[in-house]
């Protein structure tokens, strides 16, 4: 007599259905850590060696992304979760999220900050530098603003809490047009929308390429983020 699946079988093979929901709902930008703890959440029971072995069996790989930069202690500025995973916006100028990634030139990094429009899914201000200083992240808003040209009170503000976005300056910067900061949970997928962004971007313009200087870098960087504007 054929013998059926063993209870940890079965359980394995109701994980790996949620795994898949979550890596799909996370848009396949986070691995192991991260699923475990967004299943967590939802109150599954699971650690983060069995769900990396189950997703190395079944393939499944997050993006590797970039280091988080923290905020110095003492001038971080916190603001609550305002956006809690709701991608679907009804109009324009309702919801913008932001976030800084770089590029690997041959003569040091460039990095980009961009905010996103979540309603159009459209860059709606950018900015491009050899650093990461607090002005690399106010050009773009900057941009944004200037390209809108109306009210923004109201409107959310939503980005990782970088120190940068969480610094006090960008606080009151962000209060003097009435706009509201909202700022991911740790081990949240709410900024997905814009790290996919940043994935295809970098695969568009550059592929596995790294050989470039830093003034080429921002000028295909400008170029191509202009079009999307």
């Amino acid at each position: 007599m054929q013998r059926g699946p063993s209870q940890r079988e079965i359980n394995n093979r109701r994980l790996i259905l949620q795994i898949r929901s979550a890596y799909k709902e996370c848009e396949g930008e986070y691995g192991a850590i991260r699923i475990t703890k967004h299943l967590q959440k939802k109150g599954i029971l699971c650690g983060k060696n069995r769900v990396a072995r189950l997703m190395r069996l079944e393939g499944i790989q997050g993006i590797l992304t970039r280091k988080r930069y923290r905020g110095r202690k003492g001038k971080i500025q916190p603001a609550p979760n305002l956006l809690q995973r709701n991608f679907y916006v009804h109009h324009l100028n309702s919801v913008w999220i932001s976030d800084i990634t770089h590029i690997q030139a041959s003569g040091g990094k460039v990095y980009i900050a961009c905010t996103m429009d979540l309603f159009s899914k459209r860059i709606v201000g950018f900015s491009c530098h050899d650093h990461m200083r607090y002005s690399l992240i106010e050009e773009a808003i900057m941009k944004a603003i200037r390209l809108r040209s109306c009210p923004l009170s109201g409107l959310i503000h939503h980005s990782v809490k970088g120190s940068q976005y969480t610094s006090k300056a960008f606080k009151n910067f962000l209060q003097s047009y009435g706009i509201r900061r909202s700022f991911n949970d740790r081990g949240s997928c709410d900024n997905a929308p814009m790290e996919s962004f940043f994935q295809k971007m970098k695969a568009r313009i550059f592929g596995n390429k790294t050989s470039y200087s830093q003034s080429f870098v921002i000028q295909k960087l400008s170029e191509y983020l202009i079009l999307d504007i």
